[in-house]
């Protein structure tokens, strides 16, 4: 008797799991436009493990696929396709490195802007994507410091920005960025997320539901203020990081290329931040803010002698070239490579 009762509430709970799960799914599909226990190519949480020194860095071998993207980490850890460790001596190797525009989250892997890269340079050049989400100057500094050993890179190109940003107006910022930036790429990668979960509508939505209610619980921890015009102090650290970057490709013999960071400011014209990732900056000052980082970067460049891409400001950029506040689409990503790649082949032919 006992024995019944238990499978009736065995049964019972397995037949409420199935409809929530079933329920959550549609719902899903719904709001998003894909199945959920199919996979997000959009949410890319689960790409990535912890790293020691820079919070979470790709994780190698993977590859996922929904309806017609495609992201893939090579053996390597690289976002892309394979590529061998030690340099063919007969090829330049571009090693490009930035944040999620450089990944390319909404993108598969042939609509990055590193591939159209490779594609406009040519078979004499090797390109190599070490973009991560949210990556920002502080990251490249390593990677560059670090990783530089063994990818021996020709060229260094950087695109930088948006995610410095996101410091201004924090209270008491320190200069590594372990005060907001560094800590809030444990959320922002994936870490603290359950893997096996990941296909479950249910837990996606829950979780996307628990994001929201906390966002502002946890920015309370870390004090700041919305306002306007330019913290002189985290731009002093964002310029202080380019001079850094410039150093350290000098000291390994490598070209250093920076390219200015692309908005989107045609949908950036709220009162408001569009969001926890840049908290303290309204959206109709990103403008002011961005062009004072991208200042910054052009004094850099012209004080280091460096190639900078200044070409990409003067670009008549539209809306159907973004996804969204800066990822581009594929059109604009193509228009970005072309721009990227005359600027390195006008700096070999000088």
């Amino acid at each position: 008797m006992a024995s019944r009762r238990v499978l009736k509430v065995l049964t019972w709970l397995l037949f409420m799991i199935v409809l929530v799960e079933s329920s959550s799914q549609l719902l899903y599909r719904f709001r998003y436009g894909v199945w959920r226990f199919k996979g997000d190519p959009v949410n890319y949480m689960t790409f990535f493990e912890w790293h020691p020194w820079l919070v979470g860095s790709p994780q190698p071998g993977v590859s996922f696929s929904a309806g017609d993207v495609t992201i893939s980490h090579n053996s390597l850890g690289f976002r892309g396709p394979e590529f061998n460790l030690h340099k063919n001596p007969a090829k330049k190797r571009v090693v490009v490195y930035g944040g999620s525009s450089t990944y390319g989250v909404n993108v598969s892997d042939s609509d990055t802007w590193s591939s159209y890269l490779q594609q406009e340079l040519g078979p004499s050049y090797e390109v190599v994507n070490a973009g991560v989400p949210g990556y920002s100057t502080a990251e490249a500094v390593i990677q560059t410091a670090l990783q530089q050993m063994d990818l021996d890179a020709d060229i260094a190109v950087y695109y930088q920005g948006w995610n410095d940003i996101r410091n201004s107006h924090v209270e008491g910022l320190k200069s590594d960025y372990s005060s907001f930036h560094g800590p809030s790429q444990i959320g922002s990668l994936g870490l603290n997320r359950i893997k096996w979960a990941y296909r479950s509508a249910f837990a996606a939505i829950m979780g996307r539901f628990m994001e929201r209610v906390t966002a502002k619980k946890s920015f309370l921890k870390q004090r700041g203020k919305t306002q306007p015009g330019v913290d002189s102090r985290a731009l002093s650290i964002y310029k202080y990081n380019l001079q850094t970057l410039a150093g350290l490709a000098a000291l390994r013999g490598t070209q250093a290329v920076m390219i200015p960071q692309v908005l989107n400011y045609a949908v950036l014209t709220s009162d408001k931040p569009y969001g926890a990732w840049i908290p303290y900056i309204a959206d109709k000052d990103i403008k002011e803010v961005m062009g004072a980082y991208n200042k910054a970067m052009s004094e850099v460049c012209s004080e280091e002698n460096l190639t900078c891409v200044s070409s990409v400001l003067a670009e008549d950029w539209r809306a159907g070239d973004f996804v969204d506040e800066g990822h581009f689409s594929i059109e604009g990503t193509k228009k970005f490579a072309r721009l990227v790649a005359d600027a390195v082949k006008e700096s070999q032919s000088a």
